[in-house]
């Protein structure tokens, strides 16, 4: 359903829904905000350019953490917040912070878990004048407990941690009834009741779906959000999206039903799950479900039976009308009086506020500017305000932010969220090499891409030493000095001679981010333009995303997915072998290579002999992993010699870019770089726009004529100003090396 704004909310709505009107293929692009500008902290406090190109000023008042908080709860009235996440350089992963004077308070002598995803506090069963606070360590099959002071200080329980031998895999969510003599343990072995007197586990846990990340009471009943297993084919599976409604009337809770949230997914269209992510519940019983990867919060309402409940309003939080999913609600708090909704958007750095008077007709107001991240939230009502955490804060660090209600102007909020994600400018001329919609088509230009994925890099450990022709630092004086830091160069040009060869003929981005050290988050903006929710939880929590599988897949997939979807040709040389979208695209003799060398080798053969016999796919990726800079630089070096002798050289396009970070950088620790190559890129080209992964993605799409995949891609910059329709089609001669084969040796450059 589409929301009407209310008057007083009129300027908020109209900006929220700015393309409210817009046909599906708007004429209208957008780009990052920072434009020239690096990542990096700003002069107001908390207040950053990221390593997407948007800004954070998050609203309110701001307090810096030592941990990437992912849950929070109050105590003492409202007057405290405990917070807990992953701790970070050392910090604990459990913080207790006095709203007030907005200050962390001092822990002494107590033992504080490294990392802790779920916290709950409750009055003491053993001793009503105290509160405890519970917390669930991250991977351990325990909670720890501890007792709370009125200052804020906390110090271990008589009883320090309770055992949960059903729950291998850890607690996901905690739930406290009214009264607090219970507490609800929620983790993959389903629901553990625990007396909180005794501190005691009592009878065995109640099953629920598959995943549970969320859990609220409804009177005498717990209902859990359940991501749902990968693969599950019907919606009423136990295995698929849902909610399981867990009746704990008894001592031992059982499970009265499943309602579904999702419908079957399928490998082109619906290619991920609508990962639920947080739940709710109003006074009369309404609940509120945020459904991360569908940009929507659905409401369920009960009829007739005490265990029949269905769908009566769903409250859209898309940027616009059919705009690409990415605004990601993970988190969900009521406020007092119960006639407002806040949801935090993950990947809008907002939060959003519905107006719930009227469940069945929700209203949807306004934005709030967050932190980056905003990953959970609550009321202090002696503070008027509502709180959040910010799981990465202002780039630097977590953390907590205080937003006072009454004096929020909602209207001019709205826009400030706005401004931060994106700007907008209508499409003119149509660039003929990256045209910048779908409606205009595919580039006239570049028919084939090759993306290059290589080993983790700064710019400065691999480009801090590039010089242009006349010796001079590459791209003069420019992002708060030189381009580069030639003390940083590690891997510099002796070490990788092909890629400064590259670099000096061609393109190279000098302002461009990765998100981080993980390479698979790498690959998910890479490939789909977002990471999300599910994936950046368990990257904050864990330390870790690990292989990313299919309850990791944004709603429309990948570039793979969104390639077949519109038949277009692909192949991939081991960059996601982990799609099944792939299957009959892979070359089986590049997965057997088991070195750089050999996989340059593979990939110059498949491909040269698709492109001899006109078979050339529209995109192939190659993933170069695993050996040293040398190696890897001679291998990227063969391979765009070889191409650049091959049938397609005129119409295609070679993109070179790490995949991770490692190394230092004097811009910012995030800082990487990009490599273009090609017939139509600029020479001698150092491109200052601030660039990410998502930006590549939106370039190769830009260029094969897809839509956007995600609001990553849609609202990041391009790399339009980096080409020409100067068409220079000279074979490029890897360094030292001959036709085909990338040696070490002097750096051999075009003019």
């Amino acid at each position: 359903m589409r929301l009407s704004i209310e008057r007083a909310g009129l300027l908020a709505g109209a900006a929220l829904m700015l393309l409210a009107a817009a046909p599906h293929k708007p004429r209208v692009a957008f780009s990052a905000p920072a434009a020239y500008e690096p990542a990096g902290r700003l002069s107001e406090p908390f207040a950053a350019v990221l390593p997407s190109g948007r800004f954070v000023r998050p609203a309110g008042k701001s307090l810096a953490l030592r941990e990437r908080p992912l849950a929070l709860a109050l105590a003492r009235q409202g007057t405290l917040a405990v917070v807990a996440g992953s701790g970070q350089d050392g910090g604990p992963g459990i913080e207790v912070v006095d709203l007030a004077s907005m200050q962390v308070v001092a822990q002494h002598g107590v033992t504080l878990p490294p990392a802790a995803q779920a916290v709950a506090v409750l009055r003491d069963g053993a001793k009503s004048d105290h509160d405890l606070v519970v917390a669930a360590v991250v991977g351990q099959p325990q909670l720890a407990v501890y007792d709370i002071a009125a200052d804020g200080t906390l110090s271990a329980d008589a009883t320090p941690s309770i055992a949960l031998s059903d729950q291998p895999q850890g607690i996901s969510a905690l739930a406290v009834p009214a009264g607090g003599a219970r507490l609800y343990a929620i983790g993959t072995g389903g629901v553990q009741t625990i007396d909180v007197a005794t501190r005691a586990v009592i009878g065995p846990a109640a099953p629920v779906g598959h995943d549970p990340v969320g859990a609220t009471r409804i009177g005498t009943m717990l209902a859990v959000v359940n991501q749902g297993a990968p693969g599950a084919n019907r919606a009423y599976d136990l295995n698929a999206s849902s909610i399981s409604l867990v009746q704990t009337a008894d001592a031992r809770p059982e499970n009265a039903g499943q309602i579904p949230l999702d419908s079957a997914l399928d490998p082109l269209v619906k290619v991920g799950g609508v990962q639920p992510s947080a739940v709710s519940v109003a006074a009369d019983g309404t609940l509120f479900v945020a459904l991360a990867n569908a940009d929507r919060i659905d409401v369920f309402q009960r009829r007739g039976r005490p265990l029949r409940y269905r769908r009566v309003a769903v409250i859209d939080l898309s940027l616009y009308r059919q705009a690409p999913f990415g605004t990601a609600p993970d988190a969900l708090a009521i406020a007092p009086g119960g006639r407002r909704l806040y949801a935090a958007l993950a990947g809008i750095d907002a939060v959003a506020v519905v107006d719930i008077a009227d469940p069945r007709r929700p209203r949807r107001l306004g934005l709030l500017p967050s932190g980056w991240f905003p990953s959970a939230l609550s009321f202090s009502r002696p503070q008027g305000a509502l709180v959040v955490a910010n799981a990465l804060g202002d780039g630097d660090t977590g953390t907590l932010q205080v937003v006072p209600l009454s004096s929020v102007a909602l209207s001019s909020a709205t826009m400030a969220a706005l401004r931060a994600v994106r700007i907008e400018h209508p499409i003119g001329e149509r660039d003929p090499v990256v045209p910048q919609a779908p409606a205009l088509g595919k580039s006239r230009y570049i028919d084939h891409v090759v993306s290059i994925e290589i080993d983790p890099s700064t710019y400065d450990l691999t480009f801090g030493d590039l010089t242009d022709a006349m010796g001079q630092a590459a791209g003069a004086k420019d992002l708060g000095g030189t381009v580069g830091d030639p003390a940083l160069a590690l891997h510099g040009a002796a070490a990788t001679p092909s890629l400064h060869a590259l670099a000096r003929r061609y393109a190279v981005a000098a302002n461009f981010y990765a998100p981080g050290q993980l390479p698979e988050l790498g690959d998910a903006l890479a490939l789909g333009g977002v990471v999300t929710v599910a994936t950046a939880r368990r990257a904050l929590a864990q330390g870790q995303a690990g292989t990313l599988s299919r309850s990791d897949f944004p709603r429309f997939g990948f570039l793979y997915n969104n390639l077949a979807r519109h038949h277009l040709s692909f192949r991939d040389y081991g960059s996601a072998a982990w799609l099944t979208i792939l299957d009959g695209n892979e070359d089986p003799g590049f997965a057997a290579a088991r070195d750089d060398a050999s996989r340059a080798g593979a990939f110059i053969a498949d491909y040269g002999t698709r492109a001899a016999n006109g078979h050339a796919p529209a995109f192939a990726s190659v993933l170069l992993s695993g050996g040293s800079a040398p190696v890897q630089d001679r291998a990227v070096g063969a391979i765009v010699a070889a191409l650049s002798k091959g049938p397609t050289w005129s119409t295609t396009l070679v993109i070179v870019a790490p995949r991770g970070i490692a190394g230092k950088d004097h811009v910012d620790p995030r800082r990487s770089y990009a490599l273009l190559i090609g017939p139509n890129v600029k020479q001698h080209f150092v491109g200052r726009l601030h660039l990410s992964y998502a930006s590549l993605l939106k370039t190769e799409e830009e260029i094969l004529g897809l839509p956007a995949l995600s609001l990553g891609d849609l609202l990041s910059s391009d790399l339009a100003e980096f080409f020409t329709t100067t068409v220079d089609a000279t074979p490029f001669v890897a360094a030292g090396g001959s036709d085909g084969e990338a040696g070490q040796g002097s750096v051999a450059t075009t003019p």
